[in-house]
């Protein structure tokens, strides 16, 4: 099944398609990801809120043993590959309370990984979005969402010591990776 859903670039800045997308161009691009599969995918709405606001990877996105509610205002992940656990207030990542998170953290435990890849896949696909690699130009995977919650980190002026705790990396070094990191229209 195809999306068929054609995001709608008038509203958009002008893009060329040699130039890199903007952190702006980006933000507006990740939202209309967001939204087709929303459309497309109902039952991924939650996950998919979640996944565009606190930079995690997907795979911790379906995991909930992950995620611990340590207040009404916060909560903790632990991220994978031995990074540092986050401490996400929930208005940050676009969660009303601690109660408005139980229905994620349910979704977490029933939606299946393998599905919520494969809207996301095409509704990259359908914005005609491409990330530059050393090899040539490939279409981004889910892990797109947390190189643009970074860029945007960075661009609100978060110093990086404040992004990498925020994300939970260890290694400062690794926010340039991300922060270099170009996609195309």
């Amino acid at each position: 099944t195809t999306m068929n859903l054609k995001l709608d670039i008038i509203n958009y800045p002008i893009i060329q398609s040699n130039e890199p997308l903007t952190v702006e161009q980006l933000s507006l691009v990740a939202d209309e990801i967001a939204e087709t599969i929303r459309q497309y995918r109902p039952e991924f709405a939650n996950l998919v809120q979640l996944h565009r606001h606190s930079g995690c990877r997907v795979k911790e996105l379906f995991q909930p043993t992950r995620w611990k509610v340590v207040s009404n205002v916060s909560l903790q992940l632990t991220p994978q590959k031995r990074n540092a656990v986050r401490n996400l207030r929930f208005a940050d990542i676009g969660v009303a309370s601690a109660a408005a998170f139980e229905p994620i953290l349910a979704d977490m435990a029933r939606l299946p990984l393998r599905q919520y890849e494969r809207a996301f896949s095409l509704a990259v696909h359908d914005a005609c979005i491409y990330r530059l690699y050393d090899n040539g130009f490939a279409s981004p995977s889910t892990h797109m969402f947390r190189h643009i919650k970074i860029k945007e980190l960075a661009k609100s002026g978060m110093e990086k010591e404040s992004i990498a705790t925020w994300i939970g990396e260890k290694n400062i070094q690794s926010l340039d990776y991300y922060l270099s990191s170009k996609f195309f229209r």
